[in-house]
């Protein structure tokens, strides 16, 4: 680790542990999605097919709800860049030693730990309402896959960041787009059961193949899903240097 990224890590980890308000935010909807398809929604569907066998309707969507922290957490991040902006923080934080690329290795960094933090939570909690005979080696292979797919999903939103800079602007279009984006994936329903225009749609929204790849790994196991990690992996680091590139030609 760089002398700028430690230090710019635990900063991001001061200003979210002190921000209760994006704290709470940040877990308490998807422990409600957790608790609500792991009841009400369970009874109703029941088993769905997938991968030409029949899984419980539970484990199907908890990909679904891992996304749902991913784009949470990238927002979180993404968001921060333009309050400091906005704050005129930028130049004090990108003094010495923190250059604009350790800032946003260091957001990410944060961002994805964060991620998968949440989700270790979410996977104990959904162990417990509905239990799998998991070995001590797959768990610590769906936590690497999203840990990775999280460096995706945080570099595009950092990115985006970087083209929305007006913090009321990027708010309301991500906000209008976070729905959108979780809704026209297959994240709560196969894909093959969605309406034309939103398999359209699919196709082209990344957040589907971030959720595609989460539950190769979730039920048919890491190697089913390894291709599309690391196509995500590649992605995202593409997205962070974007970003890097993109905030070093910016004046403040």
């Amino acid at each position: 680790m760089t002398s700028g990224i430690r230090p710019m890590f635990a900063r991001e980890l001061t200003v979210f542990t002190n921000d209760r308000i994006n704290f709470l935010l940040s877990i308490v909807p998807n422990l409600l999605y957790l608790l609500l398809f792991s009841t009400s929604m369970r009874a109703v569907v029941g088993l769905v097919e997938f991968g030409g066998q029949s899984v419980d309707y539970f484990d199907f969507v908890m990909p679904g709800i891992i996304a749902s922290t991913l784009l949470s957490a990238g927002t979180t991040s993404a968001n921060t860049i333009n309050q400091e902006r906005m704050n005129r923080l930028l130049l004090e934080i990108w003094s010495y030693p923190i250059t604009r690329r350790d800032y946003v290795i260091g957001k990410t960094g944060f961002s994805v730990a964060m991620v998968v933090g949440q989700c270790l939570v979410m996977l104990i909690m959904g162990q417990i309402l509905s239990p799998t005979t998991w070995q001590l080696w797959q768990w610590a292979s769906i936590l690497a896959a999203i840990a990775c797919i999280s460096v995706a999903s945080t570099g595009l939103y950092l990115l985006a960041a970087t083209y929305l800079r007006d913090p009321q602007r990027f708010m309301i279009v991500i906000n209008i787009a976070a729905p959108v984006l979780l809704f026209s994936s297959p994240s709560f329903y196969s894909f093959e059961s969605m309406p034309k225009v939103l398999q359209w749609i699919s196709v082209i929204n990344p957040l589907s193949w971030m959720v595609i790849t989460i539950r190769a790994c979730f039920l048919t196991g890491f190697r089913s899903g390894a291709v599309g990690v690391a196509l995500l992996l590649v992605l995202g680091i593409v997205a962070v240097i974007a970003a890097s590139w993109r905030l070093s030609r910016e004046d403040v």
